[in-house]
């Protein structure tokens, strides 16, 4: 039976299941008498009864377990797998009270035979068949909600041990001295870290007194900090000395928090104080340093400055010095005041801090003004401190270079006399060979103009014979005579050899005298575009009398190769060196009479144009290779070599052109030489 003082819902709605249309109708006409106030419906299949229960609630169902669409057992687990959990009655005839009471046993709340049903038991069916229902439900519920509170309560329990231990162990385990403090200092609890970093075990610090540990010039200033602390609500903190065991102090930085609560800890504060001994000496040294760098800064000779968003924040006392400028006219003012005029700002200065927003360093060096007019030149070396945000904040430093430009600029002079001394000491000795080359095309050229006038003679006499002979005013077998001894046949023959000849000789000299005019070309200072091809092949042939003897020269040259920016007459000097060489080196290799052979080929690699001067000479023995660009070095005798031909070589290729120069070689096979020169101007050059 229901429990009396438990309240039971109202069903929403009753529904039968019944294949027998009289017994359906039957049974849903009593139910309806005894519930007036609810819909009762009535249906002759399981499928049916299912669609209904979706469309309209039923909490009271009445099933026929002989269902067409269903058997047995199987209305319960379809109902139940739909969803559903209404009261169920079992209508069973009388030979299917075990079915029935499987049912009851899967979940129905009651079975009823039928035909032996009254109204009035058919209604308390369906009554107590709801009340178990609810009252069941609520059972379930009150011991799942009893079962749970068991559970938070456990929860609970094991949360506040745990939490406890977890307490204990951060607490032993921390690096910190933790304390709980009273209003006279005393420690009401210290955790392992007082054990560890003061060296006292438990017993011993419990026998100290109030403070006692603290240093004597700080307790004082520690008790008082307590009271303010505790007598405010708010946390402080302060430095000072904690004595160890061994008699030393440690200087400690302690945070004081009083405790926020009532009760037994009333009156306590929490002190946590952190070991910082050594950080106090890191920042005596820091001081120090900082001290040490400041005196550096003020005396420095290089100016030196921290600019952020394009203004002067800090600068030490040599920017004032080399500007001109007292301090105040330079820090807080914008960098205009580090360019000689508003031209080179505009010019100058976007270039630097594009270059600073790219995350390159920045070293440039230009020509300013000091206050009173004087100018000098100004190296100045920028780096930002976050490359991604150059604005936000840079260090530049500042260097008078003048001396070092003057002299630079005297080197570069004497560098360009030196030069073109070289060259023209390189012209003079080529020029006997020069002179030769020169002379031997002359000759035949001569030779041939002496046999074209003599021709010339002999066609005249023969030409005029036969005009005579025509006139009637010389006998023709007499102009025959004339004629044949002319041998004209021939003439015609060796004249246009001649003329051939001539004009090749003629082309000749004036190959050799172009390429004497670019070879000696002294240029100029500024790079200007080559066709290194030609060049190459101008230097060759000056060049010739030096290695016509010894070698054959082999050309090839890309022709592809874009002109390239240089100094050609540099480059010639270079290419002229490696040549001489070349053919010295294959004479020291073949025996006389025979020859080796020079190849000078030229070829583009990535933005570097590319000059091989390869040679079966003698190669390089490994014991000099290290020392072949030195200045004034040579393995040649006396009067064959200076010592200054590759020393000319390096200095051309790298230093003037930003190139590089190799080698490769193979002793008593020959060697190689590669000089790599950049397409384009290098870029350190480019912001000069």
């Amino acid at each position: 039976m229901p429990d009396p003082g438990m309240q039971v819902p109202q069903p929403r709605g009753l529904l039968v299941v019944e294949d027998d249309a009289l017994a359906r109708e039957l049974t849903a006409r009593t139910l309806r008498l005894g519930f007036p106030d609810l819909p009762v419906g009535a249906c002759a299949s399981l499928g049916e009864a299912l669609a209904r229960m979706g469309a309209n609630p039923v909490d009271i169902l009445f099933l026929d377990l002989g269902l067409p669409d269903c058997k047995g057992l199987e209305g319960l687990s379809m109902i139940r797998a739909e969803g559903f959990d209404p009261a169920v009655v079992i209508l069973t005839a009388r030979d299917d009270r075990e079915l029935a009471l499987e049912a009851i046993r899967a979940g129905a709340q009651d079975f009823l035979a039928k035909g032996e049903v009254s109204t009035g038991a058919l209604v308390r069916a369906a009554r107590y068949a709801w009340e178990r229902k609810t009252t069941t439900a609520s059972l379930l519920r009150a011991q799942a909600r009893s079962a749970e509170s068991e559970r938070t309560r456990l929860s609970t329990e094991r949360r506040l041990r745990e939490n406890e231990e977890i307490f204990h162990i951060i607490s032993d385990h921390a690096g910190d001295l933790v304390s709980l403090v009273n209003r006279e200092g005393r420690r009401v609890y210290q955790n392992r870290a007082y054990v560890r970093q003061l060296g006292y075990s438990f017993d011993e610090l419990e026998a100290t007194g109030p403070l006692e540990l603290v240093h004597p010039e700080d307790r004082e200033r520690v008790r008082s900090s307590i009271a303010e602390a505790l007598a405010r609500g708010r946390e402080t903190t302060l430095q000072y000395g904690m004595r160890h065991r061994d008699g030393s102090w440690r200087q400690v930085e302690s945070r004081i928090t009083p405790v926020q609560a009532s009760g037994a800890v009333d009156g306590l504060a929490v002190v946590v104080a952190r070991d910082i001994t050594q950080r106090a000496a890191l920042d005596l040294d820091l001081m120090r340093a900082h001290a040490i760098k400041n005196l550096v800064l003020e005396n420095s000779i290089l100016g030196i400055a921290f600019i952020r968003k394009r203004i002067i924040e800090w600068a030490n006392p040599r920017c004032g010095e080399l500007l001109g400028l007292p301090m105040e006219a330079i820090v807080g003012q914008t960098t205009r005041v580090l360019y000689p005029d508003d031209t080179a700002y505009q010019a100058q200065a976007p270039a630097l801090y594009a270059a600073l927003e790219r995350g390159e360093p920045t070293d440039d060096t230009w020509e300013t003004a000091r206050k009173d007019g004087t100018r000098f030149w100004c190296r100045v070396v920028g780096r930002a401190l976050d490359p991604t945000q150059p604005d936000e904040g840079s260090v530049w430093m500042f260097e008078d270079i003048t001396p070092r430009v003057a002299a630079d600029q005297k080197r570069l002079r004497l560098e360009v006399q030196l030069r073109q001394a070289q060259k023209l000491e390189a012209i003079g000795q080529l020029a006997a060979g020069i002179a030769h080359e020169i002379n031997t095309p002359s000759q035949y050229v001569g030779d041939n103009l002496k046999f074209l006038t003599d021709a010339f003679r002999d066609v005249l006499d023969a030409f005029e014979a036969a005009e005579a002979a025509l006139a009637g005013t010389l006998d023709p077998a007499e102009a025959r005579r004339v004629i044949d001894e002319a041998d004209v046949a021939y003439l015609g023959t060796e004249i246009p050899r001649a003329l051939e000849q001539s004009t090749e000789g003629i082309a000749r000299v004036s190959r050799i005298v172009r390429a004497m005019k670019d070879f000696s070309h002294p240029g100029g200072e500024a790079m200007v575009q080559v066709d290194l091809n030609r060049s190459i092949e101008s230097t060759v042939t000056v060049s010739r009398h030096e290695w016509k003897y010894v070698a054959d020269l082999v050309l090839d040259l890309d022709p592809g190769l874009p002109p390239v920016l240089c100094h050609p007459g540099e480059i010639n000097q270079a290419v002229l060196n490696l040549v001489v060489n070349a053919a010295h080196a294959i004479a020291d290799a073949v025996p006389a009479g025979a020859k080796g052979t020079i190849t000078v080929s030229t070829a583009l690699e990535g933005d570097m144009a590319a000059i091989r001067v390869r040679d079966t000479g003698t190669g390089i023995p490994k014991a000099v290779q290290a020392r072949i660009f030195d200045p004034f070095f040579t393995t040649k005798e006396v009067g064959r070599g200076t010592g200054q031909g590759l020393a000319i070589v390096h200095s051309v290729a790298v230093e003037r052109h930003g190139g590089s120069v190799a080698f490769e070689t193979e002793p008593g096979a020959g060697s190689t030489f590669i000089l790599r020169i950049p397409l384009h101007k290098p870029a350190q050059e480019t912001n000069e």
